[in-house]
């Protein structure tokens, strides 16, 4: 055993997904882009207004998808039916008056639903579907937030509503749709959603039913029947949610679903509301990806991209508010606020997911200024993201070492460690994905060379083994802190399964030939170590230990820029590099962020400017291009490239380094492989 000092071997590599493309040049006609990977989408859902001017304005502001609505989360819906209440304005006619007039123009329809609950922000009596079917509300374990405050859902996961539910789903399935977008998925209730459900008398005989266990009567990570709880409401949530498609799918098999995953690190997004980070193929997932904090603004859209990405490559978005004041707070700076939007939708473009957005401020040449800027690049989105290094994002890990009583890896250093190591890899421009506990497999981990296992306490037996296998048959394994001390449930082992499976004291820093590959081991944590103290060493530390041969890219360029490769799905002998400048979000590549619920550091200049004789800081930092970059690949010889969105030619040296002279906001870089 050869020895490494590591305090700071970080962990996670950054690398972004992108692909699914047109070949050619300019702008492609809308018809190319199938409907859920169109990129200039707006949500736009009144229960009534002018057909034709809603249509108007849409063509207007260069829009190529639009999200509507069928109901809201209060339980109203826009059209006839005998199964919910109706809006005090609804008109029969309306939604296949505009769906008609959408898809006559190319513009792909979407339509909002409810899934559980949503839109009841001040009182329990603003849920009408309660009211219909009082016999199915939600019934929760305990008020976490202490305010004694009443809370009120429906059960969809063990009552009947579930069926009454699809019924309507149906209804809204049966009109000319190309897509669903599921809000309020979760198991909480408004408007507290602290309060955790469900206990009601239909969980309490599924629950036995399913594991043979009574229910829980209060929080208590220790005790194994509230961990099995917390893990069956994942799995009845998600169970739940592929029985709403099916349904769909009977009466429309077109429609896509997709579900509003919203996860933490934020938004009081943990444990409560059942939403599992696991791989999911088989529907599409949602994420939010923006703050009104600048310490948070890069590491938010940019971690939101990553990890939503990651859970299902193939069916991703990234919605934010076009609210002005979520990006300037009380400032009212036009400038950062396009800034600041267009970074927004470049970057879901750039990670190979779509962007789509509220109604922005402004006119509709503001919003289509944007757009047509989104237009210059979409013959390059793709989803086939090339990256051999693999981070695991547990669970496992996240929830019962988390929570657990004296536990190694505490909640908030977990979740500081992983954003931190994305973090660090994304300086580093390491392209990487995040793997999860239910993709530890040997399909799943043999697309990767090195993986990561940041903090990872909490790991099964059988996955444990799955990587040891993997690692025999050459892969790299780095892992970091505590990994392995305890089984999948969160319970200490008398042996950490480093030590039994691979000989590694877990407090000391190590080095092990295993089969035909290799096992790093790194005491501390570096992801959690770049997050708080953002320690350029440890990023560093961290990109050394990943071998060249598992980097599909390597890059020269500040901090501050995000890069990523993917393959061009219609020719295999071409890769897109996206690259993306954030320095107006993170200066110097840093943001201050110091973690989850720890204060942060002020990084941006001072600017301030002279309105009604008070002084105001400007809302951001300034955009900084970045200059010479350069940029290598790993898999091929480079014959030529040029910029997608200028078509400059760019300088390729004999080795293959290929020159940029400048990047501003975006651009992609298109080479041609020998």
């Amino acid at each position: 055993m050869v020895a490494v000092s590591c305090r700071f071997c970080l962990v996670f590599a950054l690398f972004f997904v992108w692909s699914m493309s047109f070949a050619g040049g300019a702008a492609m006609a809308q018809s190319t882009i199938p409907p859920r990977d169109r990129l200039r989408g707006i949500e736009r859902r009144p229960p009534f207004s002018d057909a034709d001017k809603y249509v108007q304005q849409l063509v207007d502001e260069k829009a190529n998808s639009v999200t509507l609505g069928a109901m809201l989360g209060n339980g109203q819906v826009f059209f006839p039916t005998d199964d919910a209440p109706p809006h005090a304005r609804m008109t029969p006619d309306y939604l296949p008056t505009v769906l008609s007039k959408l898809n006559a123009r190319d513009i792909s329809p979407l339509c909002w639903v409810v899934f559980n609950i949503q839109d009841v922000r001040r009182s329990v009596d603003q849920f009408e579907l309660s009211k219909k079917y009082p016999q199915w509300k939600m019934k929760f374990l305990t008020d976490l937030s202490g305010s004694g405050r009443e809370a009120v859902g429906m059960c969809v996961v063990s009552s009947p509503y579930i069926q009454q539910h699809a019924k309507l789903l149906k209804q809204v399935a049966q009109f000319d749709l190309d897509g669903l977008f599921f809000d309020g998925f979760y198991f909480n209730g408004l408007p507290n959603r602290q309060q955790v459900g469900c206990v009601c008398d239909d969980c309490r005989k599924a629950f036995k039913q399913d594991t043979g266990l009574d229910l829980p009567t209060k929080v208590d990570w220790t005790d194994m029947t509230f961990k099995r709880w917390v893990r069956w409401r994942n799995q009845r949530l998600l169970k739940t949610a592929r029985y709403f498609q099916k349904e769909i799918h009977s009466v429309n098999p077109k429609i896509s679903c997709t579900f509003n995953y919203n996860i933490w690190p934020f938004a009081r997004k943990g444990w409560e509301t059942a939403i599992p980070m696991w791989r999911i193929d088989d529907f599409g997932v949602s994420q939010h990806g923006y703050t009104g904090r600048f310490s948070e603004k890069w590491m938010m859209l940019g971690f939101k991209c990553r990890i939503g990405r990651d859970i299902n490559p193939m069916q991703t978005d990234l919605w934010r508010t076009g609210q002005m004041s979520a990006a300037c707070g009380n400032v009212k700076d036009f400038d950062w606020y396009r800034l600041e939007t267009l970074t927004h939708i470049l970057a879901g473009l750039s990670f190979g997911i779509t962007s789509w957005h509220s109604d922005l401020a402004g006119p509709a040449e503001f919003t289509a200024e944007i757009h047509e800027q989104v237009a210059k690049r979409e013959r390059y989105f793709s989803r086939k993201h090339l990256a051999d290094v693999a981070v695991l994002c547990s669970q496992n890990t996240h929830d019962f070492a988390g929570y657990a009583p004296d536990s190694p890896m505490p909640g908030g250093d977990y979740r500081d460690g992983l954003i931190g190591t994305w973090m660090a890899l994304d300086a580093e421009h390491v392209p990487f994905e995040f793997v999860f506990d239910n993709q530890l497999d040997a399909k799943s981990l043999s697309a990767y060379r090195t993986l990561i296992l940041p903090g990872t306490a909490a790991l099964s037996a059988k996955s444990i083994g799955m990587i040891k296998g993997w690692v025999k048959q050459g892969g790299e394994l780095i892992t970091t802190g505590p990994t392995g001390v305890m089984d999948e449930w969160g319970r200490m082992l008398d042996t950490p399964s480093l030590q039994s499976e691979f000989g590694i004291d877990v407090s000391k820093p190590a080095s092990v030939d295993v089969g035909q590959g290799k096992v790093t081991h790194c005491p501390a944590d570096p992801g959690m170590i770049y997050a708080r103290e953002h320690d350029a060493t440890a990023a560093k530390s961290l990109s050394k230990l990943i071998p060249a041969s598992s980097r599909t890219l390597s890059v020269e360029a500040p901090p501050s820029v995000s890069a990523h490769v993917f393959e061009n799905p219609n020719d295999a002998s071409q890769r897109w590099v996206q690259l993306l400048n954030v320095s107006h979000m993170a200066p110097g590549g840093d943001g201050g962020f110091r973690g989850v619920d720890r204060p942060s550091v002020e990084v941006r200049p001072m600017v301030a400017d002279e309105e009604d004789g008070k002084q105001r800081r400007a809302c951001g930092a300034p955009l900084v291009p970045a200059k010479n970059l350069v940029i290598r690949l790993r898999d091929g010889k480079v014959k030529a490239a040029h910029l997608g969105v200028s078509g400059q030619k760019l300088t390729v040296d004999a080795d293959g380094a290929v020159h940029v002279p400048t990047l501003d906001l975006h651009e992609v870089v298109v080479i041609d492989l020998k």
